[in-house]
């Protein structure tokens, strides 16, 4: 196994699920996305990864660890308290992702730092980083170690896609209340109003730090890190502006956001179709995308692409993660 295709599975340990596009952007920068495309279908084919469909259409897929993958790596990997590595909440971790990683796909600035959820959920706290809280009474959807002028700070996550009772976030507002380590918790929620509902249930019992802020959905897939805060101290000003500065992109940006880019070739259609057809000429066929970029680099929008040799291929992967 070459050291590429071990960092892929690394990192889709790490992070659960990626989309094509993000794969293509961090771990090709010096190959064509034809032939990166090609590369991940044959560890695809080899029992790898695996790439569940996140519509019933077909037309948006993301790339994920297989169990013969998992175990290529298992031995490389940190002390795990907790056997797995699937995604239980596919749609939920698409969005974990896509925010978490953002700027940083390709590599987080000097100094700053991701602790993923995957590996809070899977390391014995006392082996987290000494930057993270070592604590296992709640898991955030991952942490930020972020780098400003006067200093570094940790931030964390919470990706509410579904209200829960006022109780919870009481209980959630003490917990990040008492957690000294924490300045910032960033929630991405659906709509302003569940903010609203949010932010007032966090601090109507428990007397808080104005720490908590929060980020709309639709905004953050229209503009990912320049989607603006809501409450908190830094409300109106980009999410970017409190993740502090960021590494230097990648030249091979296939969409305004790699992350929530779902398409499974994410090339043009002339360079998808003629390689499907030399792949499968006869059955081959192209279905229409549901995800484009809203504004689409030359050459780069294409509709996705699934083969009859993929739909009734034996390589499915679902059920227990810890299996």
């Amino acid at each position: 196994m070459n050291s590429r295709t071990h960092m892929i599975l690394m990192f889709l340990w790490r992070w659960k699920l990626v989309s094509t596009a993000a794969l293509v952007t961090r771990f090709f920068p010096d190959v064509s996305p034809i032939r990166a495309y090609k590369i991940l279908r044959r560890m695809w084919l080899r029992g790898l990864i695996t790439r569940p469909a996140l519509d019933g259409d077909y037309t948006e897929f993301v790339c994920t660890l297989a169990k013969k993958g998992f175990h290529v790596i298992r031995t490389e990997l940190p002390k795990l308290r907790e056997e797995g590595f699937r995604s239980e909440t596919i749609h939920h971790d698409t969005l974990v992702t896509a925010v978490h990683l953002g700027d940083w796909l390709c590599a987080p600035p000097d100094g700053a730092a991701l602790f993923t959820e995957q590996e809070l959920r899977r390391m014995n706290p006392l082996d987290y980083p000494s930057w993270v809280p070592k604590t296992a009474i709640h898991r955030p959807d991952g942490y930020w170690r972020v780098v400003h002028p006067e200093g570094t700070g940790v931030i964390a996550l919470e990706v509410e896609l579904r209200k829960k009772f006022d109780t919870d976030y009481q209980f959630l507002a003490r917990f990040y209340r008492d957690t000294s380590e924490i300045f910032r918790v960033v929630w991405l929620v659906r709509t302003r109003r569940a903010a609203l509902k949010i932010h007032g249930a966090l601090n109507r019992d428990v007397q808080t730090d104005p720490i908590h802020t929060f980020v709309i959905e639709k905004e953050f897939r229209e503009k990912g890190w320049e989607s603006r805060l809501h409450f908190g101290p830094e409300a109106g000003k980009p999410l970017s502006f409190l993740l502090g500065k960021r590494a230097e992109k990648s030249w091979k940006t296939l969409s305004p956001n790699a992350l929530l880019d779902f398409r499974k070739f994410p090339v043009d259609t002339n360079a998808s179709s003629t390689y499907e057809e030399e792949e499968n000429p006869v059955l081959g066929r192209i279905l229409p995308n549901k995800i484009r970029p809203s504004v689409s680099p030359p050459g780069l929008a294409s509709p996705a692409i699934r083969s009859t040799t993929e739909i009734n291929s034996p390589n499915k992967e679902g059920g227990n993660p810890n299996e």
